[in-house]
């Protein structure tokens, strides 16, 4: 994904790299597909993000400059953020850079940043790092996704994880049984090429007239799946355990505001390192939605004959939920729906990866709660060429760092 492009731009950045001397593995069908599958399902046309937030980190400007080059800078439509910022001291691209760039737009920058940077390109799922005692050299094995293929190694000398959030698919307990049911289904489920989109899904498993669907999620993919389902028909209810909450990123725009950035993130690295992940809990409280979304919401709840319910309900964890295949529909306490759509998304923690265990496991590196404790570098162990980007790296680059 972008996590990885971005580490290959800071390879390049100062240093020219031979040919096939950086090796890039990813379960993609090509480079950043199941990172482009996510958006294509979810039916996401413009990122949340601004645009001096991408790969090219040395650069922020790079993705402005790339829309003006190519004439596409209608593409880029202003952030839902009350009040004044400054994204860059460069007023006169301040105001694209402070914007949200398109899916497509986000989509060709990246692949045109790819093109520049030599790299070698692996199709396969890494599954552990090892280290050869004579040379000291890192061997990274990973399972191609090519069926009938064997484990592969790559031999390397220094190994950056720019995973992402890794984690398990979140499930609330009394919905993990029903899960394989046609009536159940989660966004997660999407993901991969060729899957289709969420609208495609809800209009497959709920053919015909008017169903009732439940949502149940707080963040940006529950609001798309209950929109999508409005817009396909069917009576929807969306249903979190606290009020959707409307912001306009995934942090605050504290951490985003030249204002004000250095000084959080100066606060933030003055912390113990065991505060630091407190810290980043209660900087990313959960799922919100963009104030667009929250107003489409609104709209669909409103009116006489509204087709959408917005609750609140505490104890989804505890709920009765029932499937009754005949009749074609779950009963969840005692109300019948045609289908249940989970956007809860993963449980986003390094260690439920079988990489990163590998990775601790060999250097002993420490972590602090569960997430990689890295150095100013973002060296994971004393002295070993094993770096950690971006939003697994956050107890050094802070809330903002994905």
């Amino acid at each position: 994904g972008p996590h990885a492009l971005a580490a290959l731009a800071a390879l390049n950045e100062g240093a020219e790299q031979k040919e096939g001397s950086v090796c890039v593995i990813d379960p993609g069908a090509r480079f950043m597909q199941s990172w482009h599958s996510r958006f294509d399902a979810l039916e996401i046309n413009h990122l949340r993000s601004p645009a001096f937030a991408h790969p090219a980190a040395f650069d922020p400007s790079a993705l402005v400059d790339y829309a003006i080059a190519e004439g596409r800078t209608s593409e880029l439509i202003d952030a839902p953020v009350s009040g004044p910022w400054l994204a860059s001291t460069d007023v006169h691209k301040d105001k694209m850079l402070k914007a949200l760039p398109s899916m497509a737009l986000f989509r060709d920058f990246c692949a045109s940043l790819e093109a520049k940077l030599p790299h070698t390109w692996l199709s396969g799922w890494t599954t552990s790092v090892a280290k050869d005692k004579d040379t000291g050299a890192f061997r990274v094995s990973f399972k191609p996704t090519e069926k009938g293929q064997r484990e592969r190694t790559v031999v390397a000398k220094a190994v950056i994880l720019a995973t992402g959030p890794v984690g398990k698919v979140n499930v609330p307990p009394p919905f993990e049984p029903h899960l394989s049911s046609k009536l159940l289904l989660h966004t997660e489920s999407l993901l991969g090429e060729g899957k289709g989109t969420l609208s495609d899904e809800i209009t497959k498993r709920c053919p015909g007239e008017s169903a009732r669907v439940l949502v149940i999620g707080g963040g940006i993919s529950a609001a798309q799946a209950a929109i999508a389902a409005c817009r396909a028909g069917h009576k929807v209810v969306l249903r979190s355990r606290r009020p959707v909450q409307t912001a306009p990123f995934d942090v605050g725009a504290e951490w985003l505001d030249m204002f004000t950035a250095l000084r959080v993130r100066f606060e933030f690295l003055c912390l113990p390192m065991e505060r630091r992940s407190m810290a980043v809990r209660a900087a990313t409280p959960g799922g919100s939605v963009p104030d667009n979304y929250m107003q489409e919401l609104h709209r669909l709840a409103a009116g006489e004959a509204p087709c959408l319910t917005l609750e609140v309900d505490e104890c989804i964890d505890d709920s009765v939920v029932g499937l009754n295949e005949e009749a074609q529909h779950v009963d969840v306490n005692g109300e019948a729906f045609g289908i249940v759509i989970l956007a809860t998304g993963v449980v986003a923690a390094p260690w439920c990866s079988p990489l990163y265990h590998s990775v601790k496991a060999l250097l002993k590196a420490c972590t602090v709660d569960g997430r990689p404790r890295v150095d100013s570098r973002l060296r994971w162990a004393p002295d070993e060429d094993i770096f950690i980007l971006v939003t697994n790296a956050v107890l050094e680059l802070g809330p903002g760092g994905g």
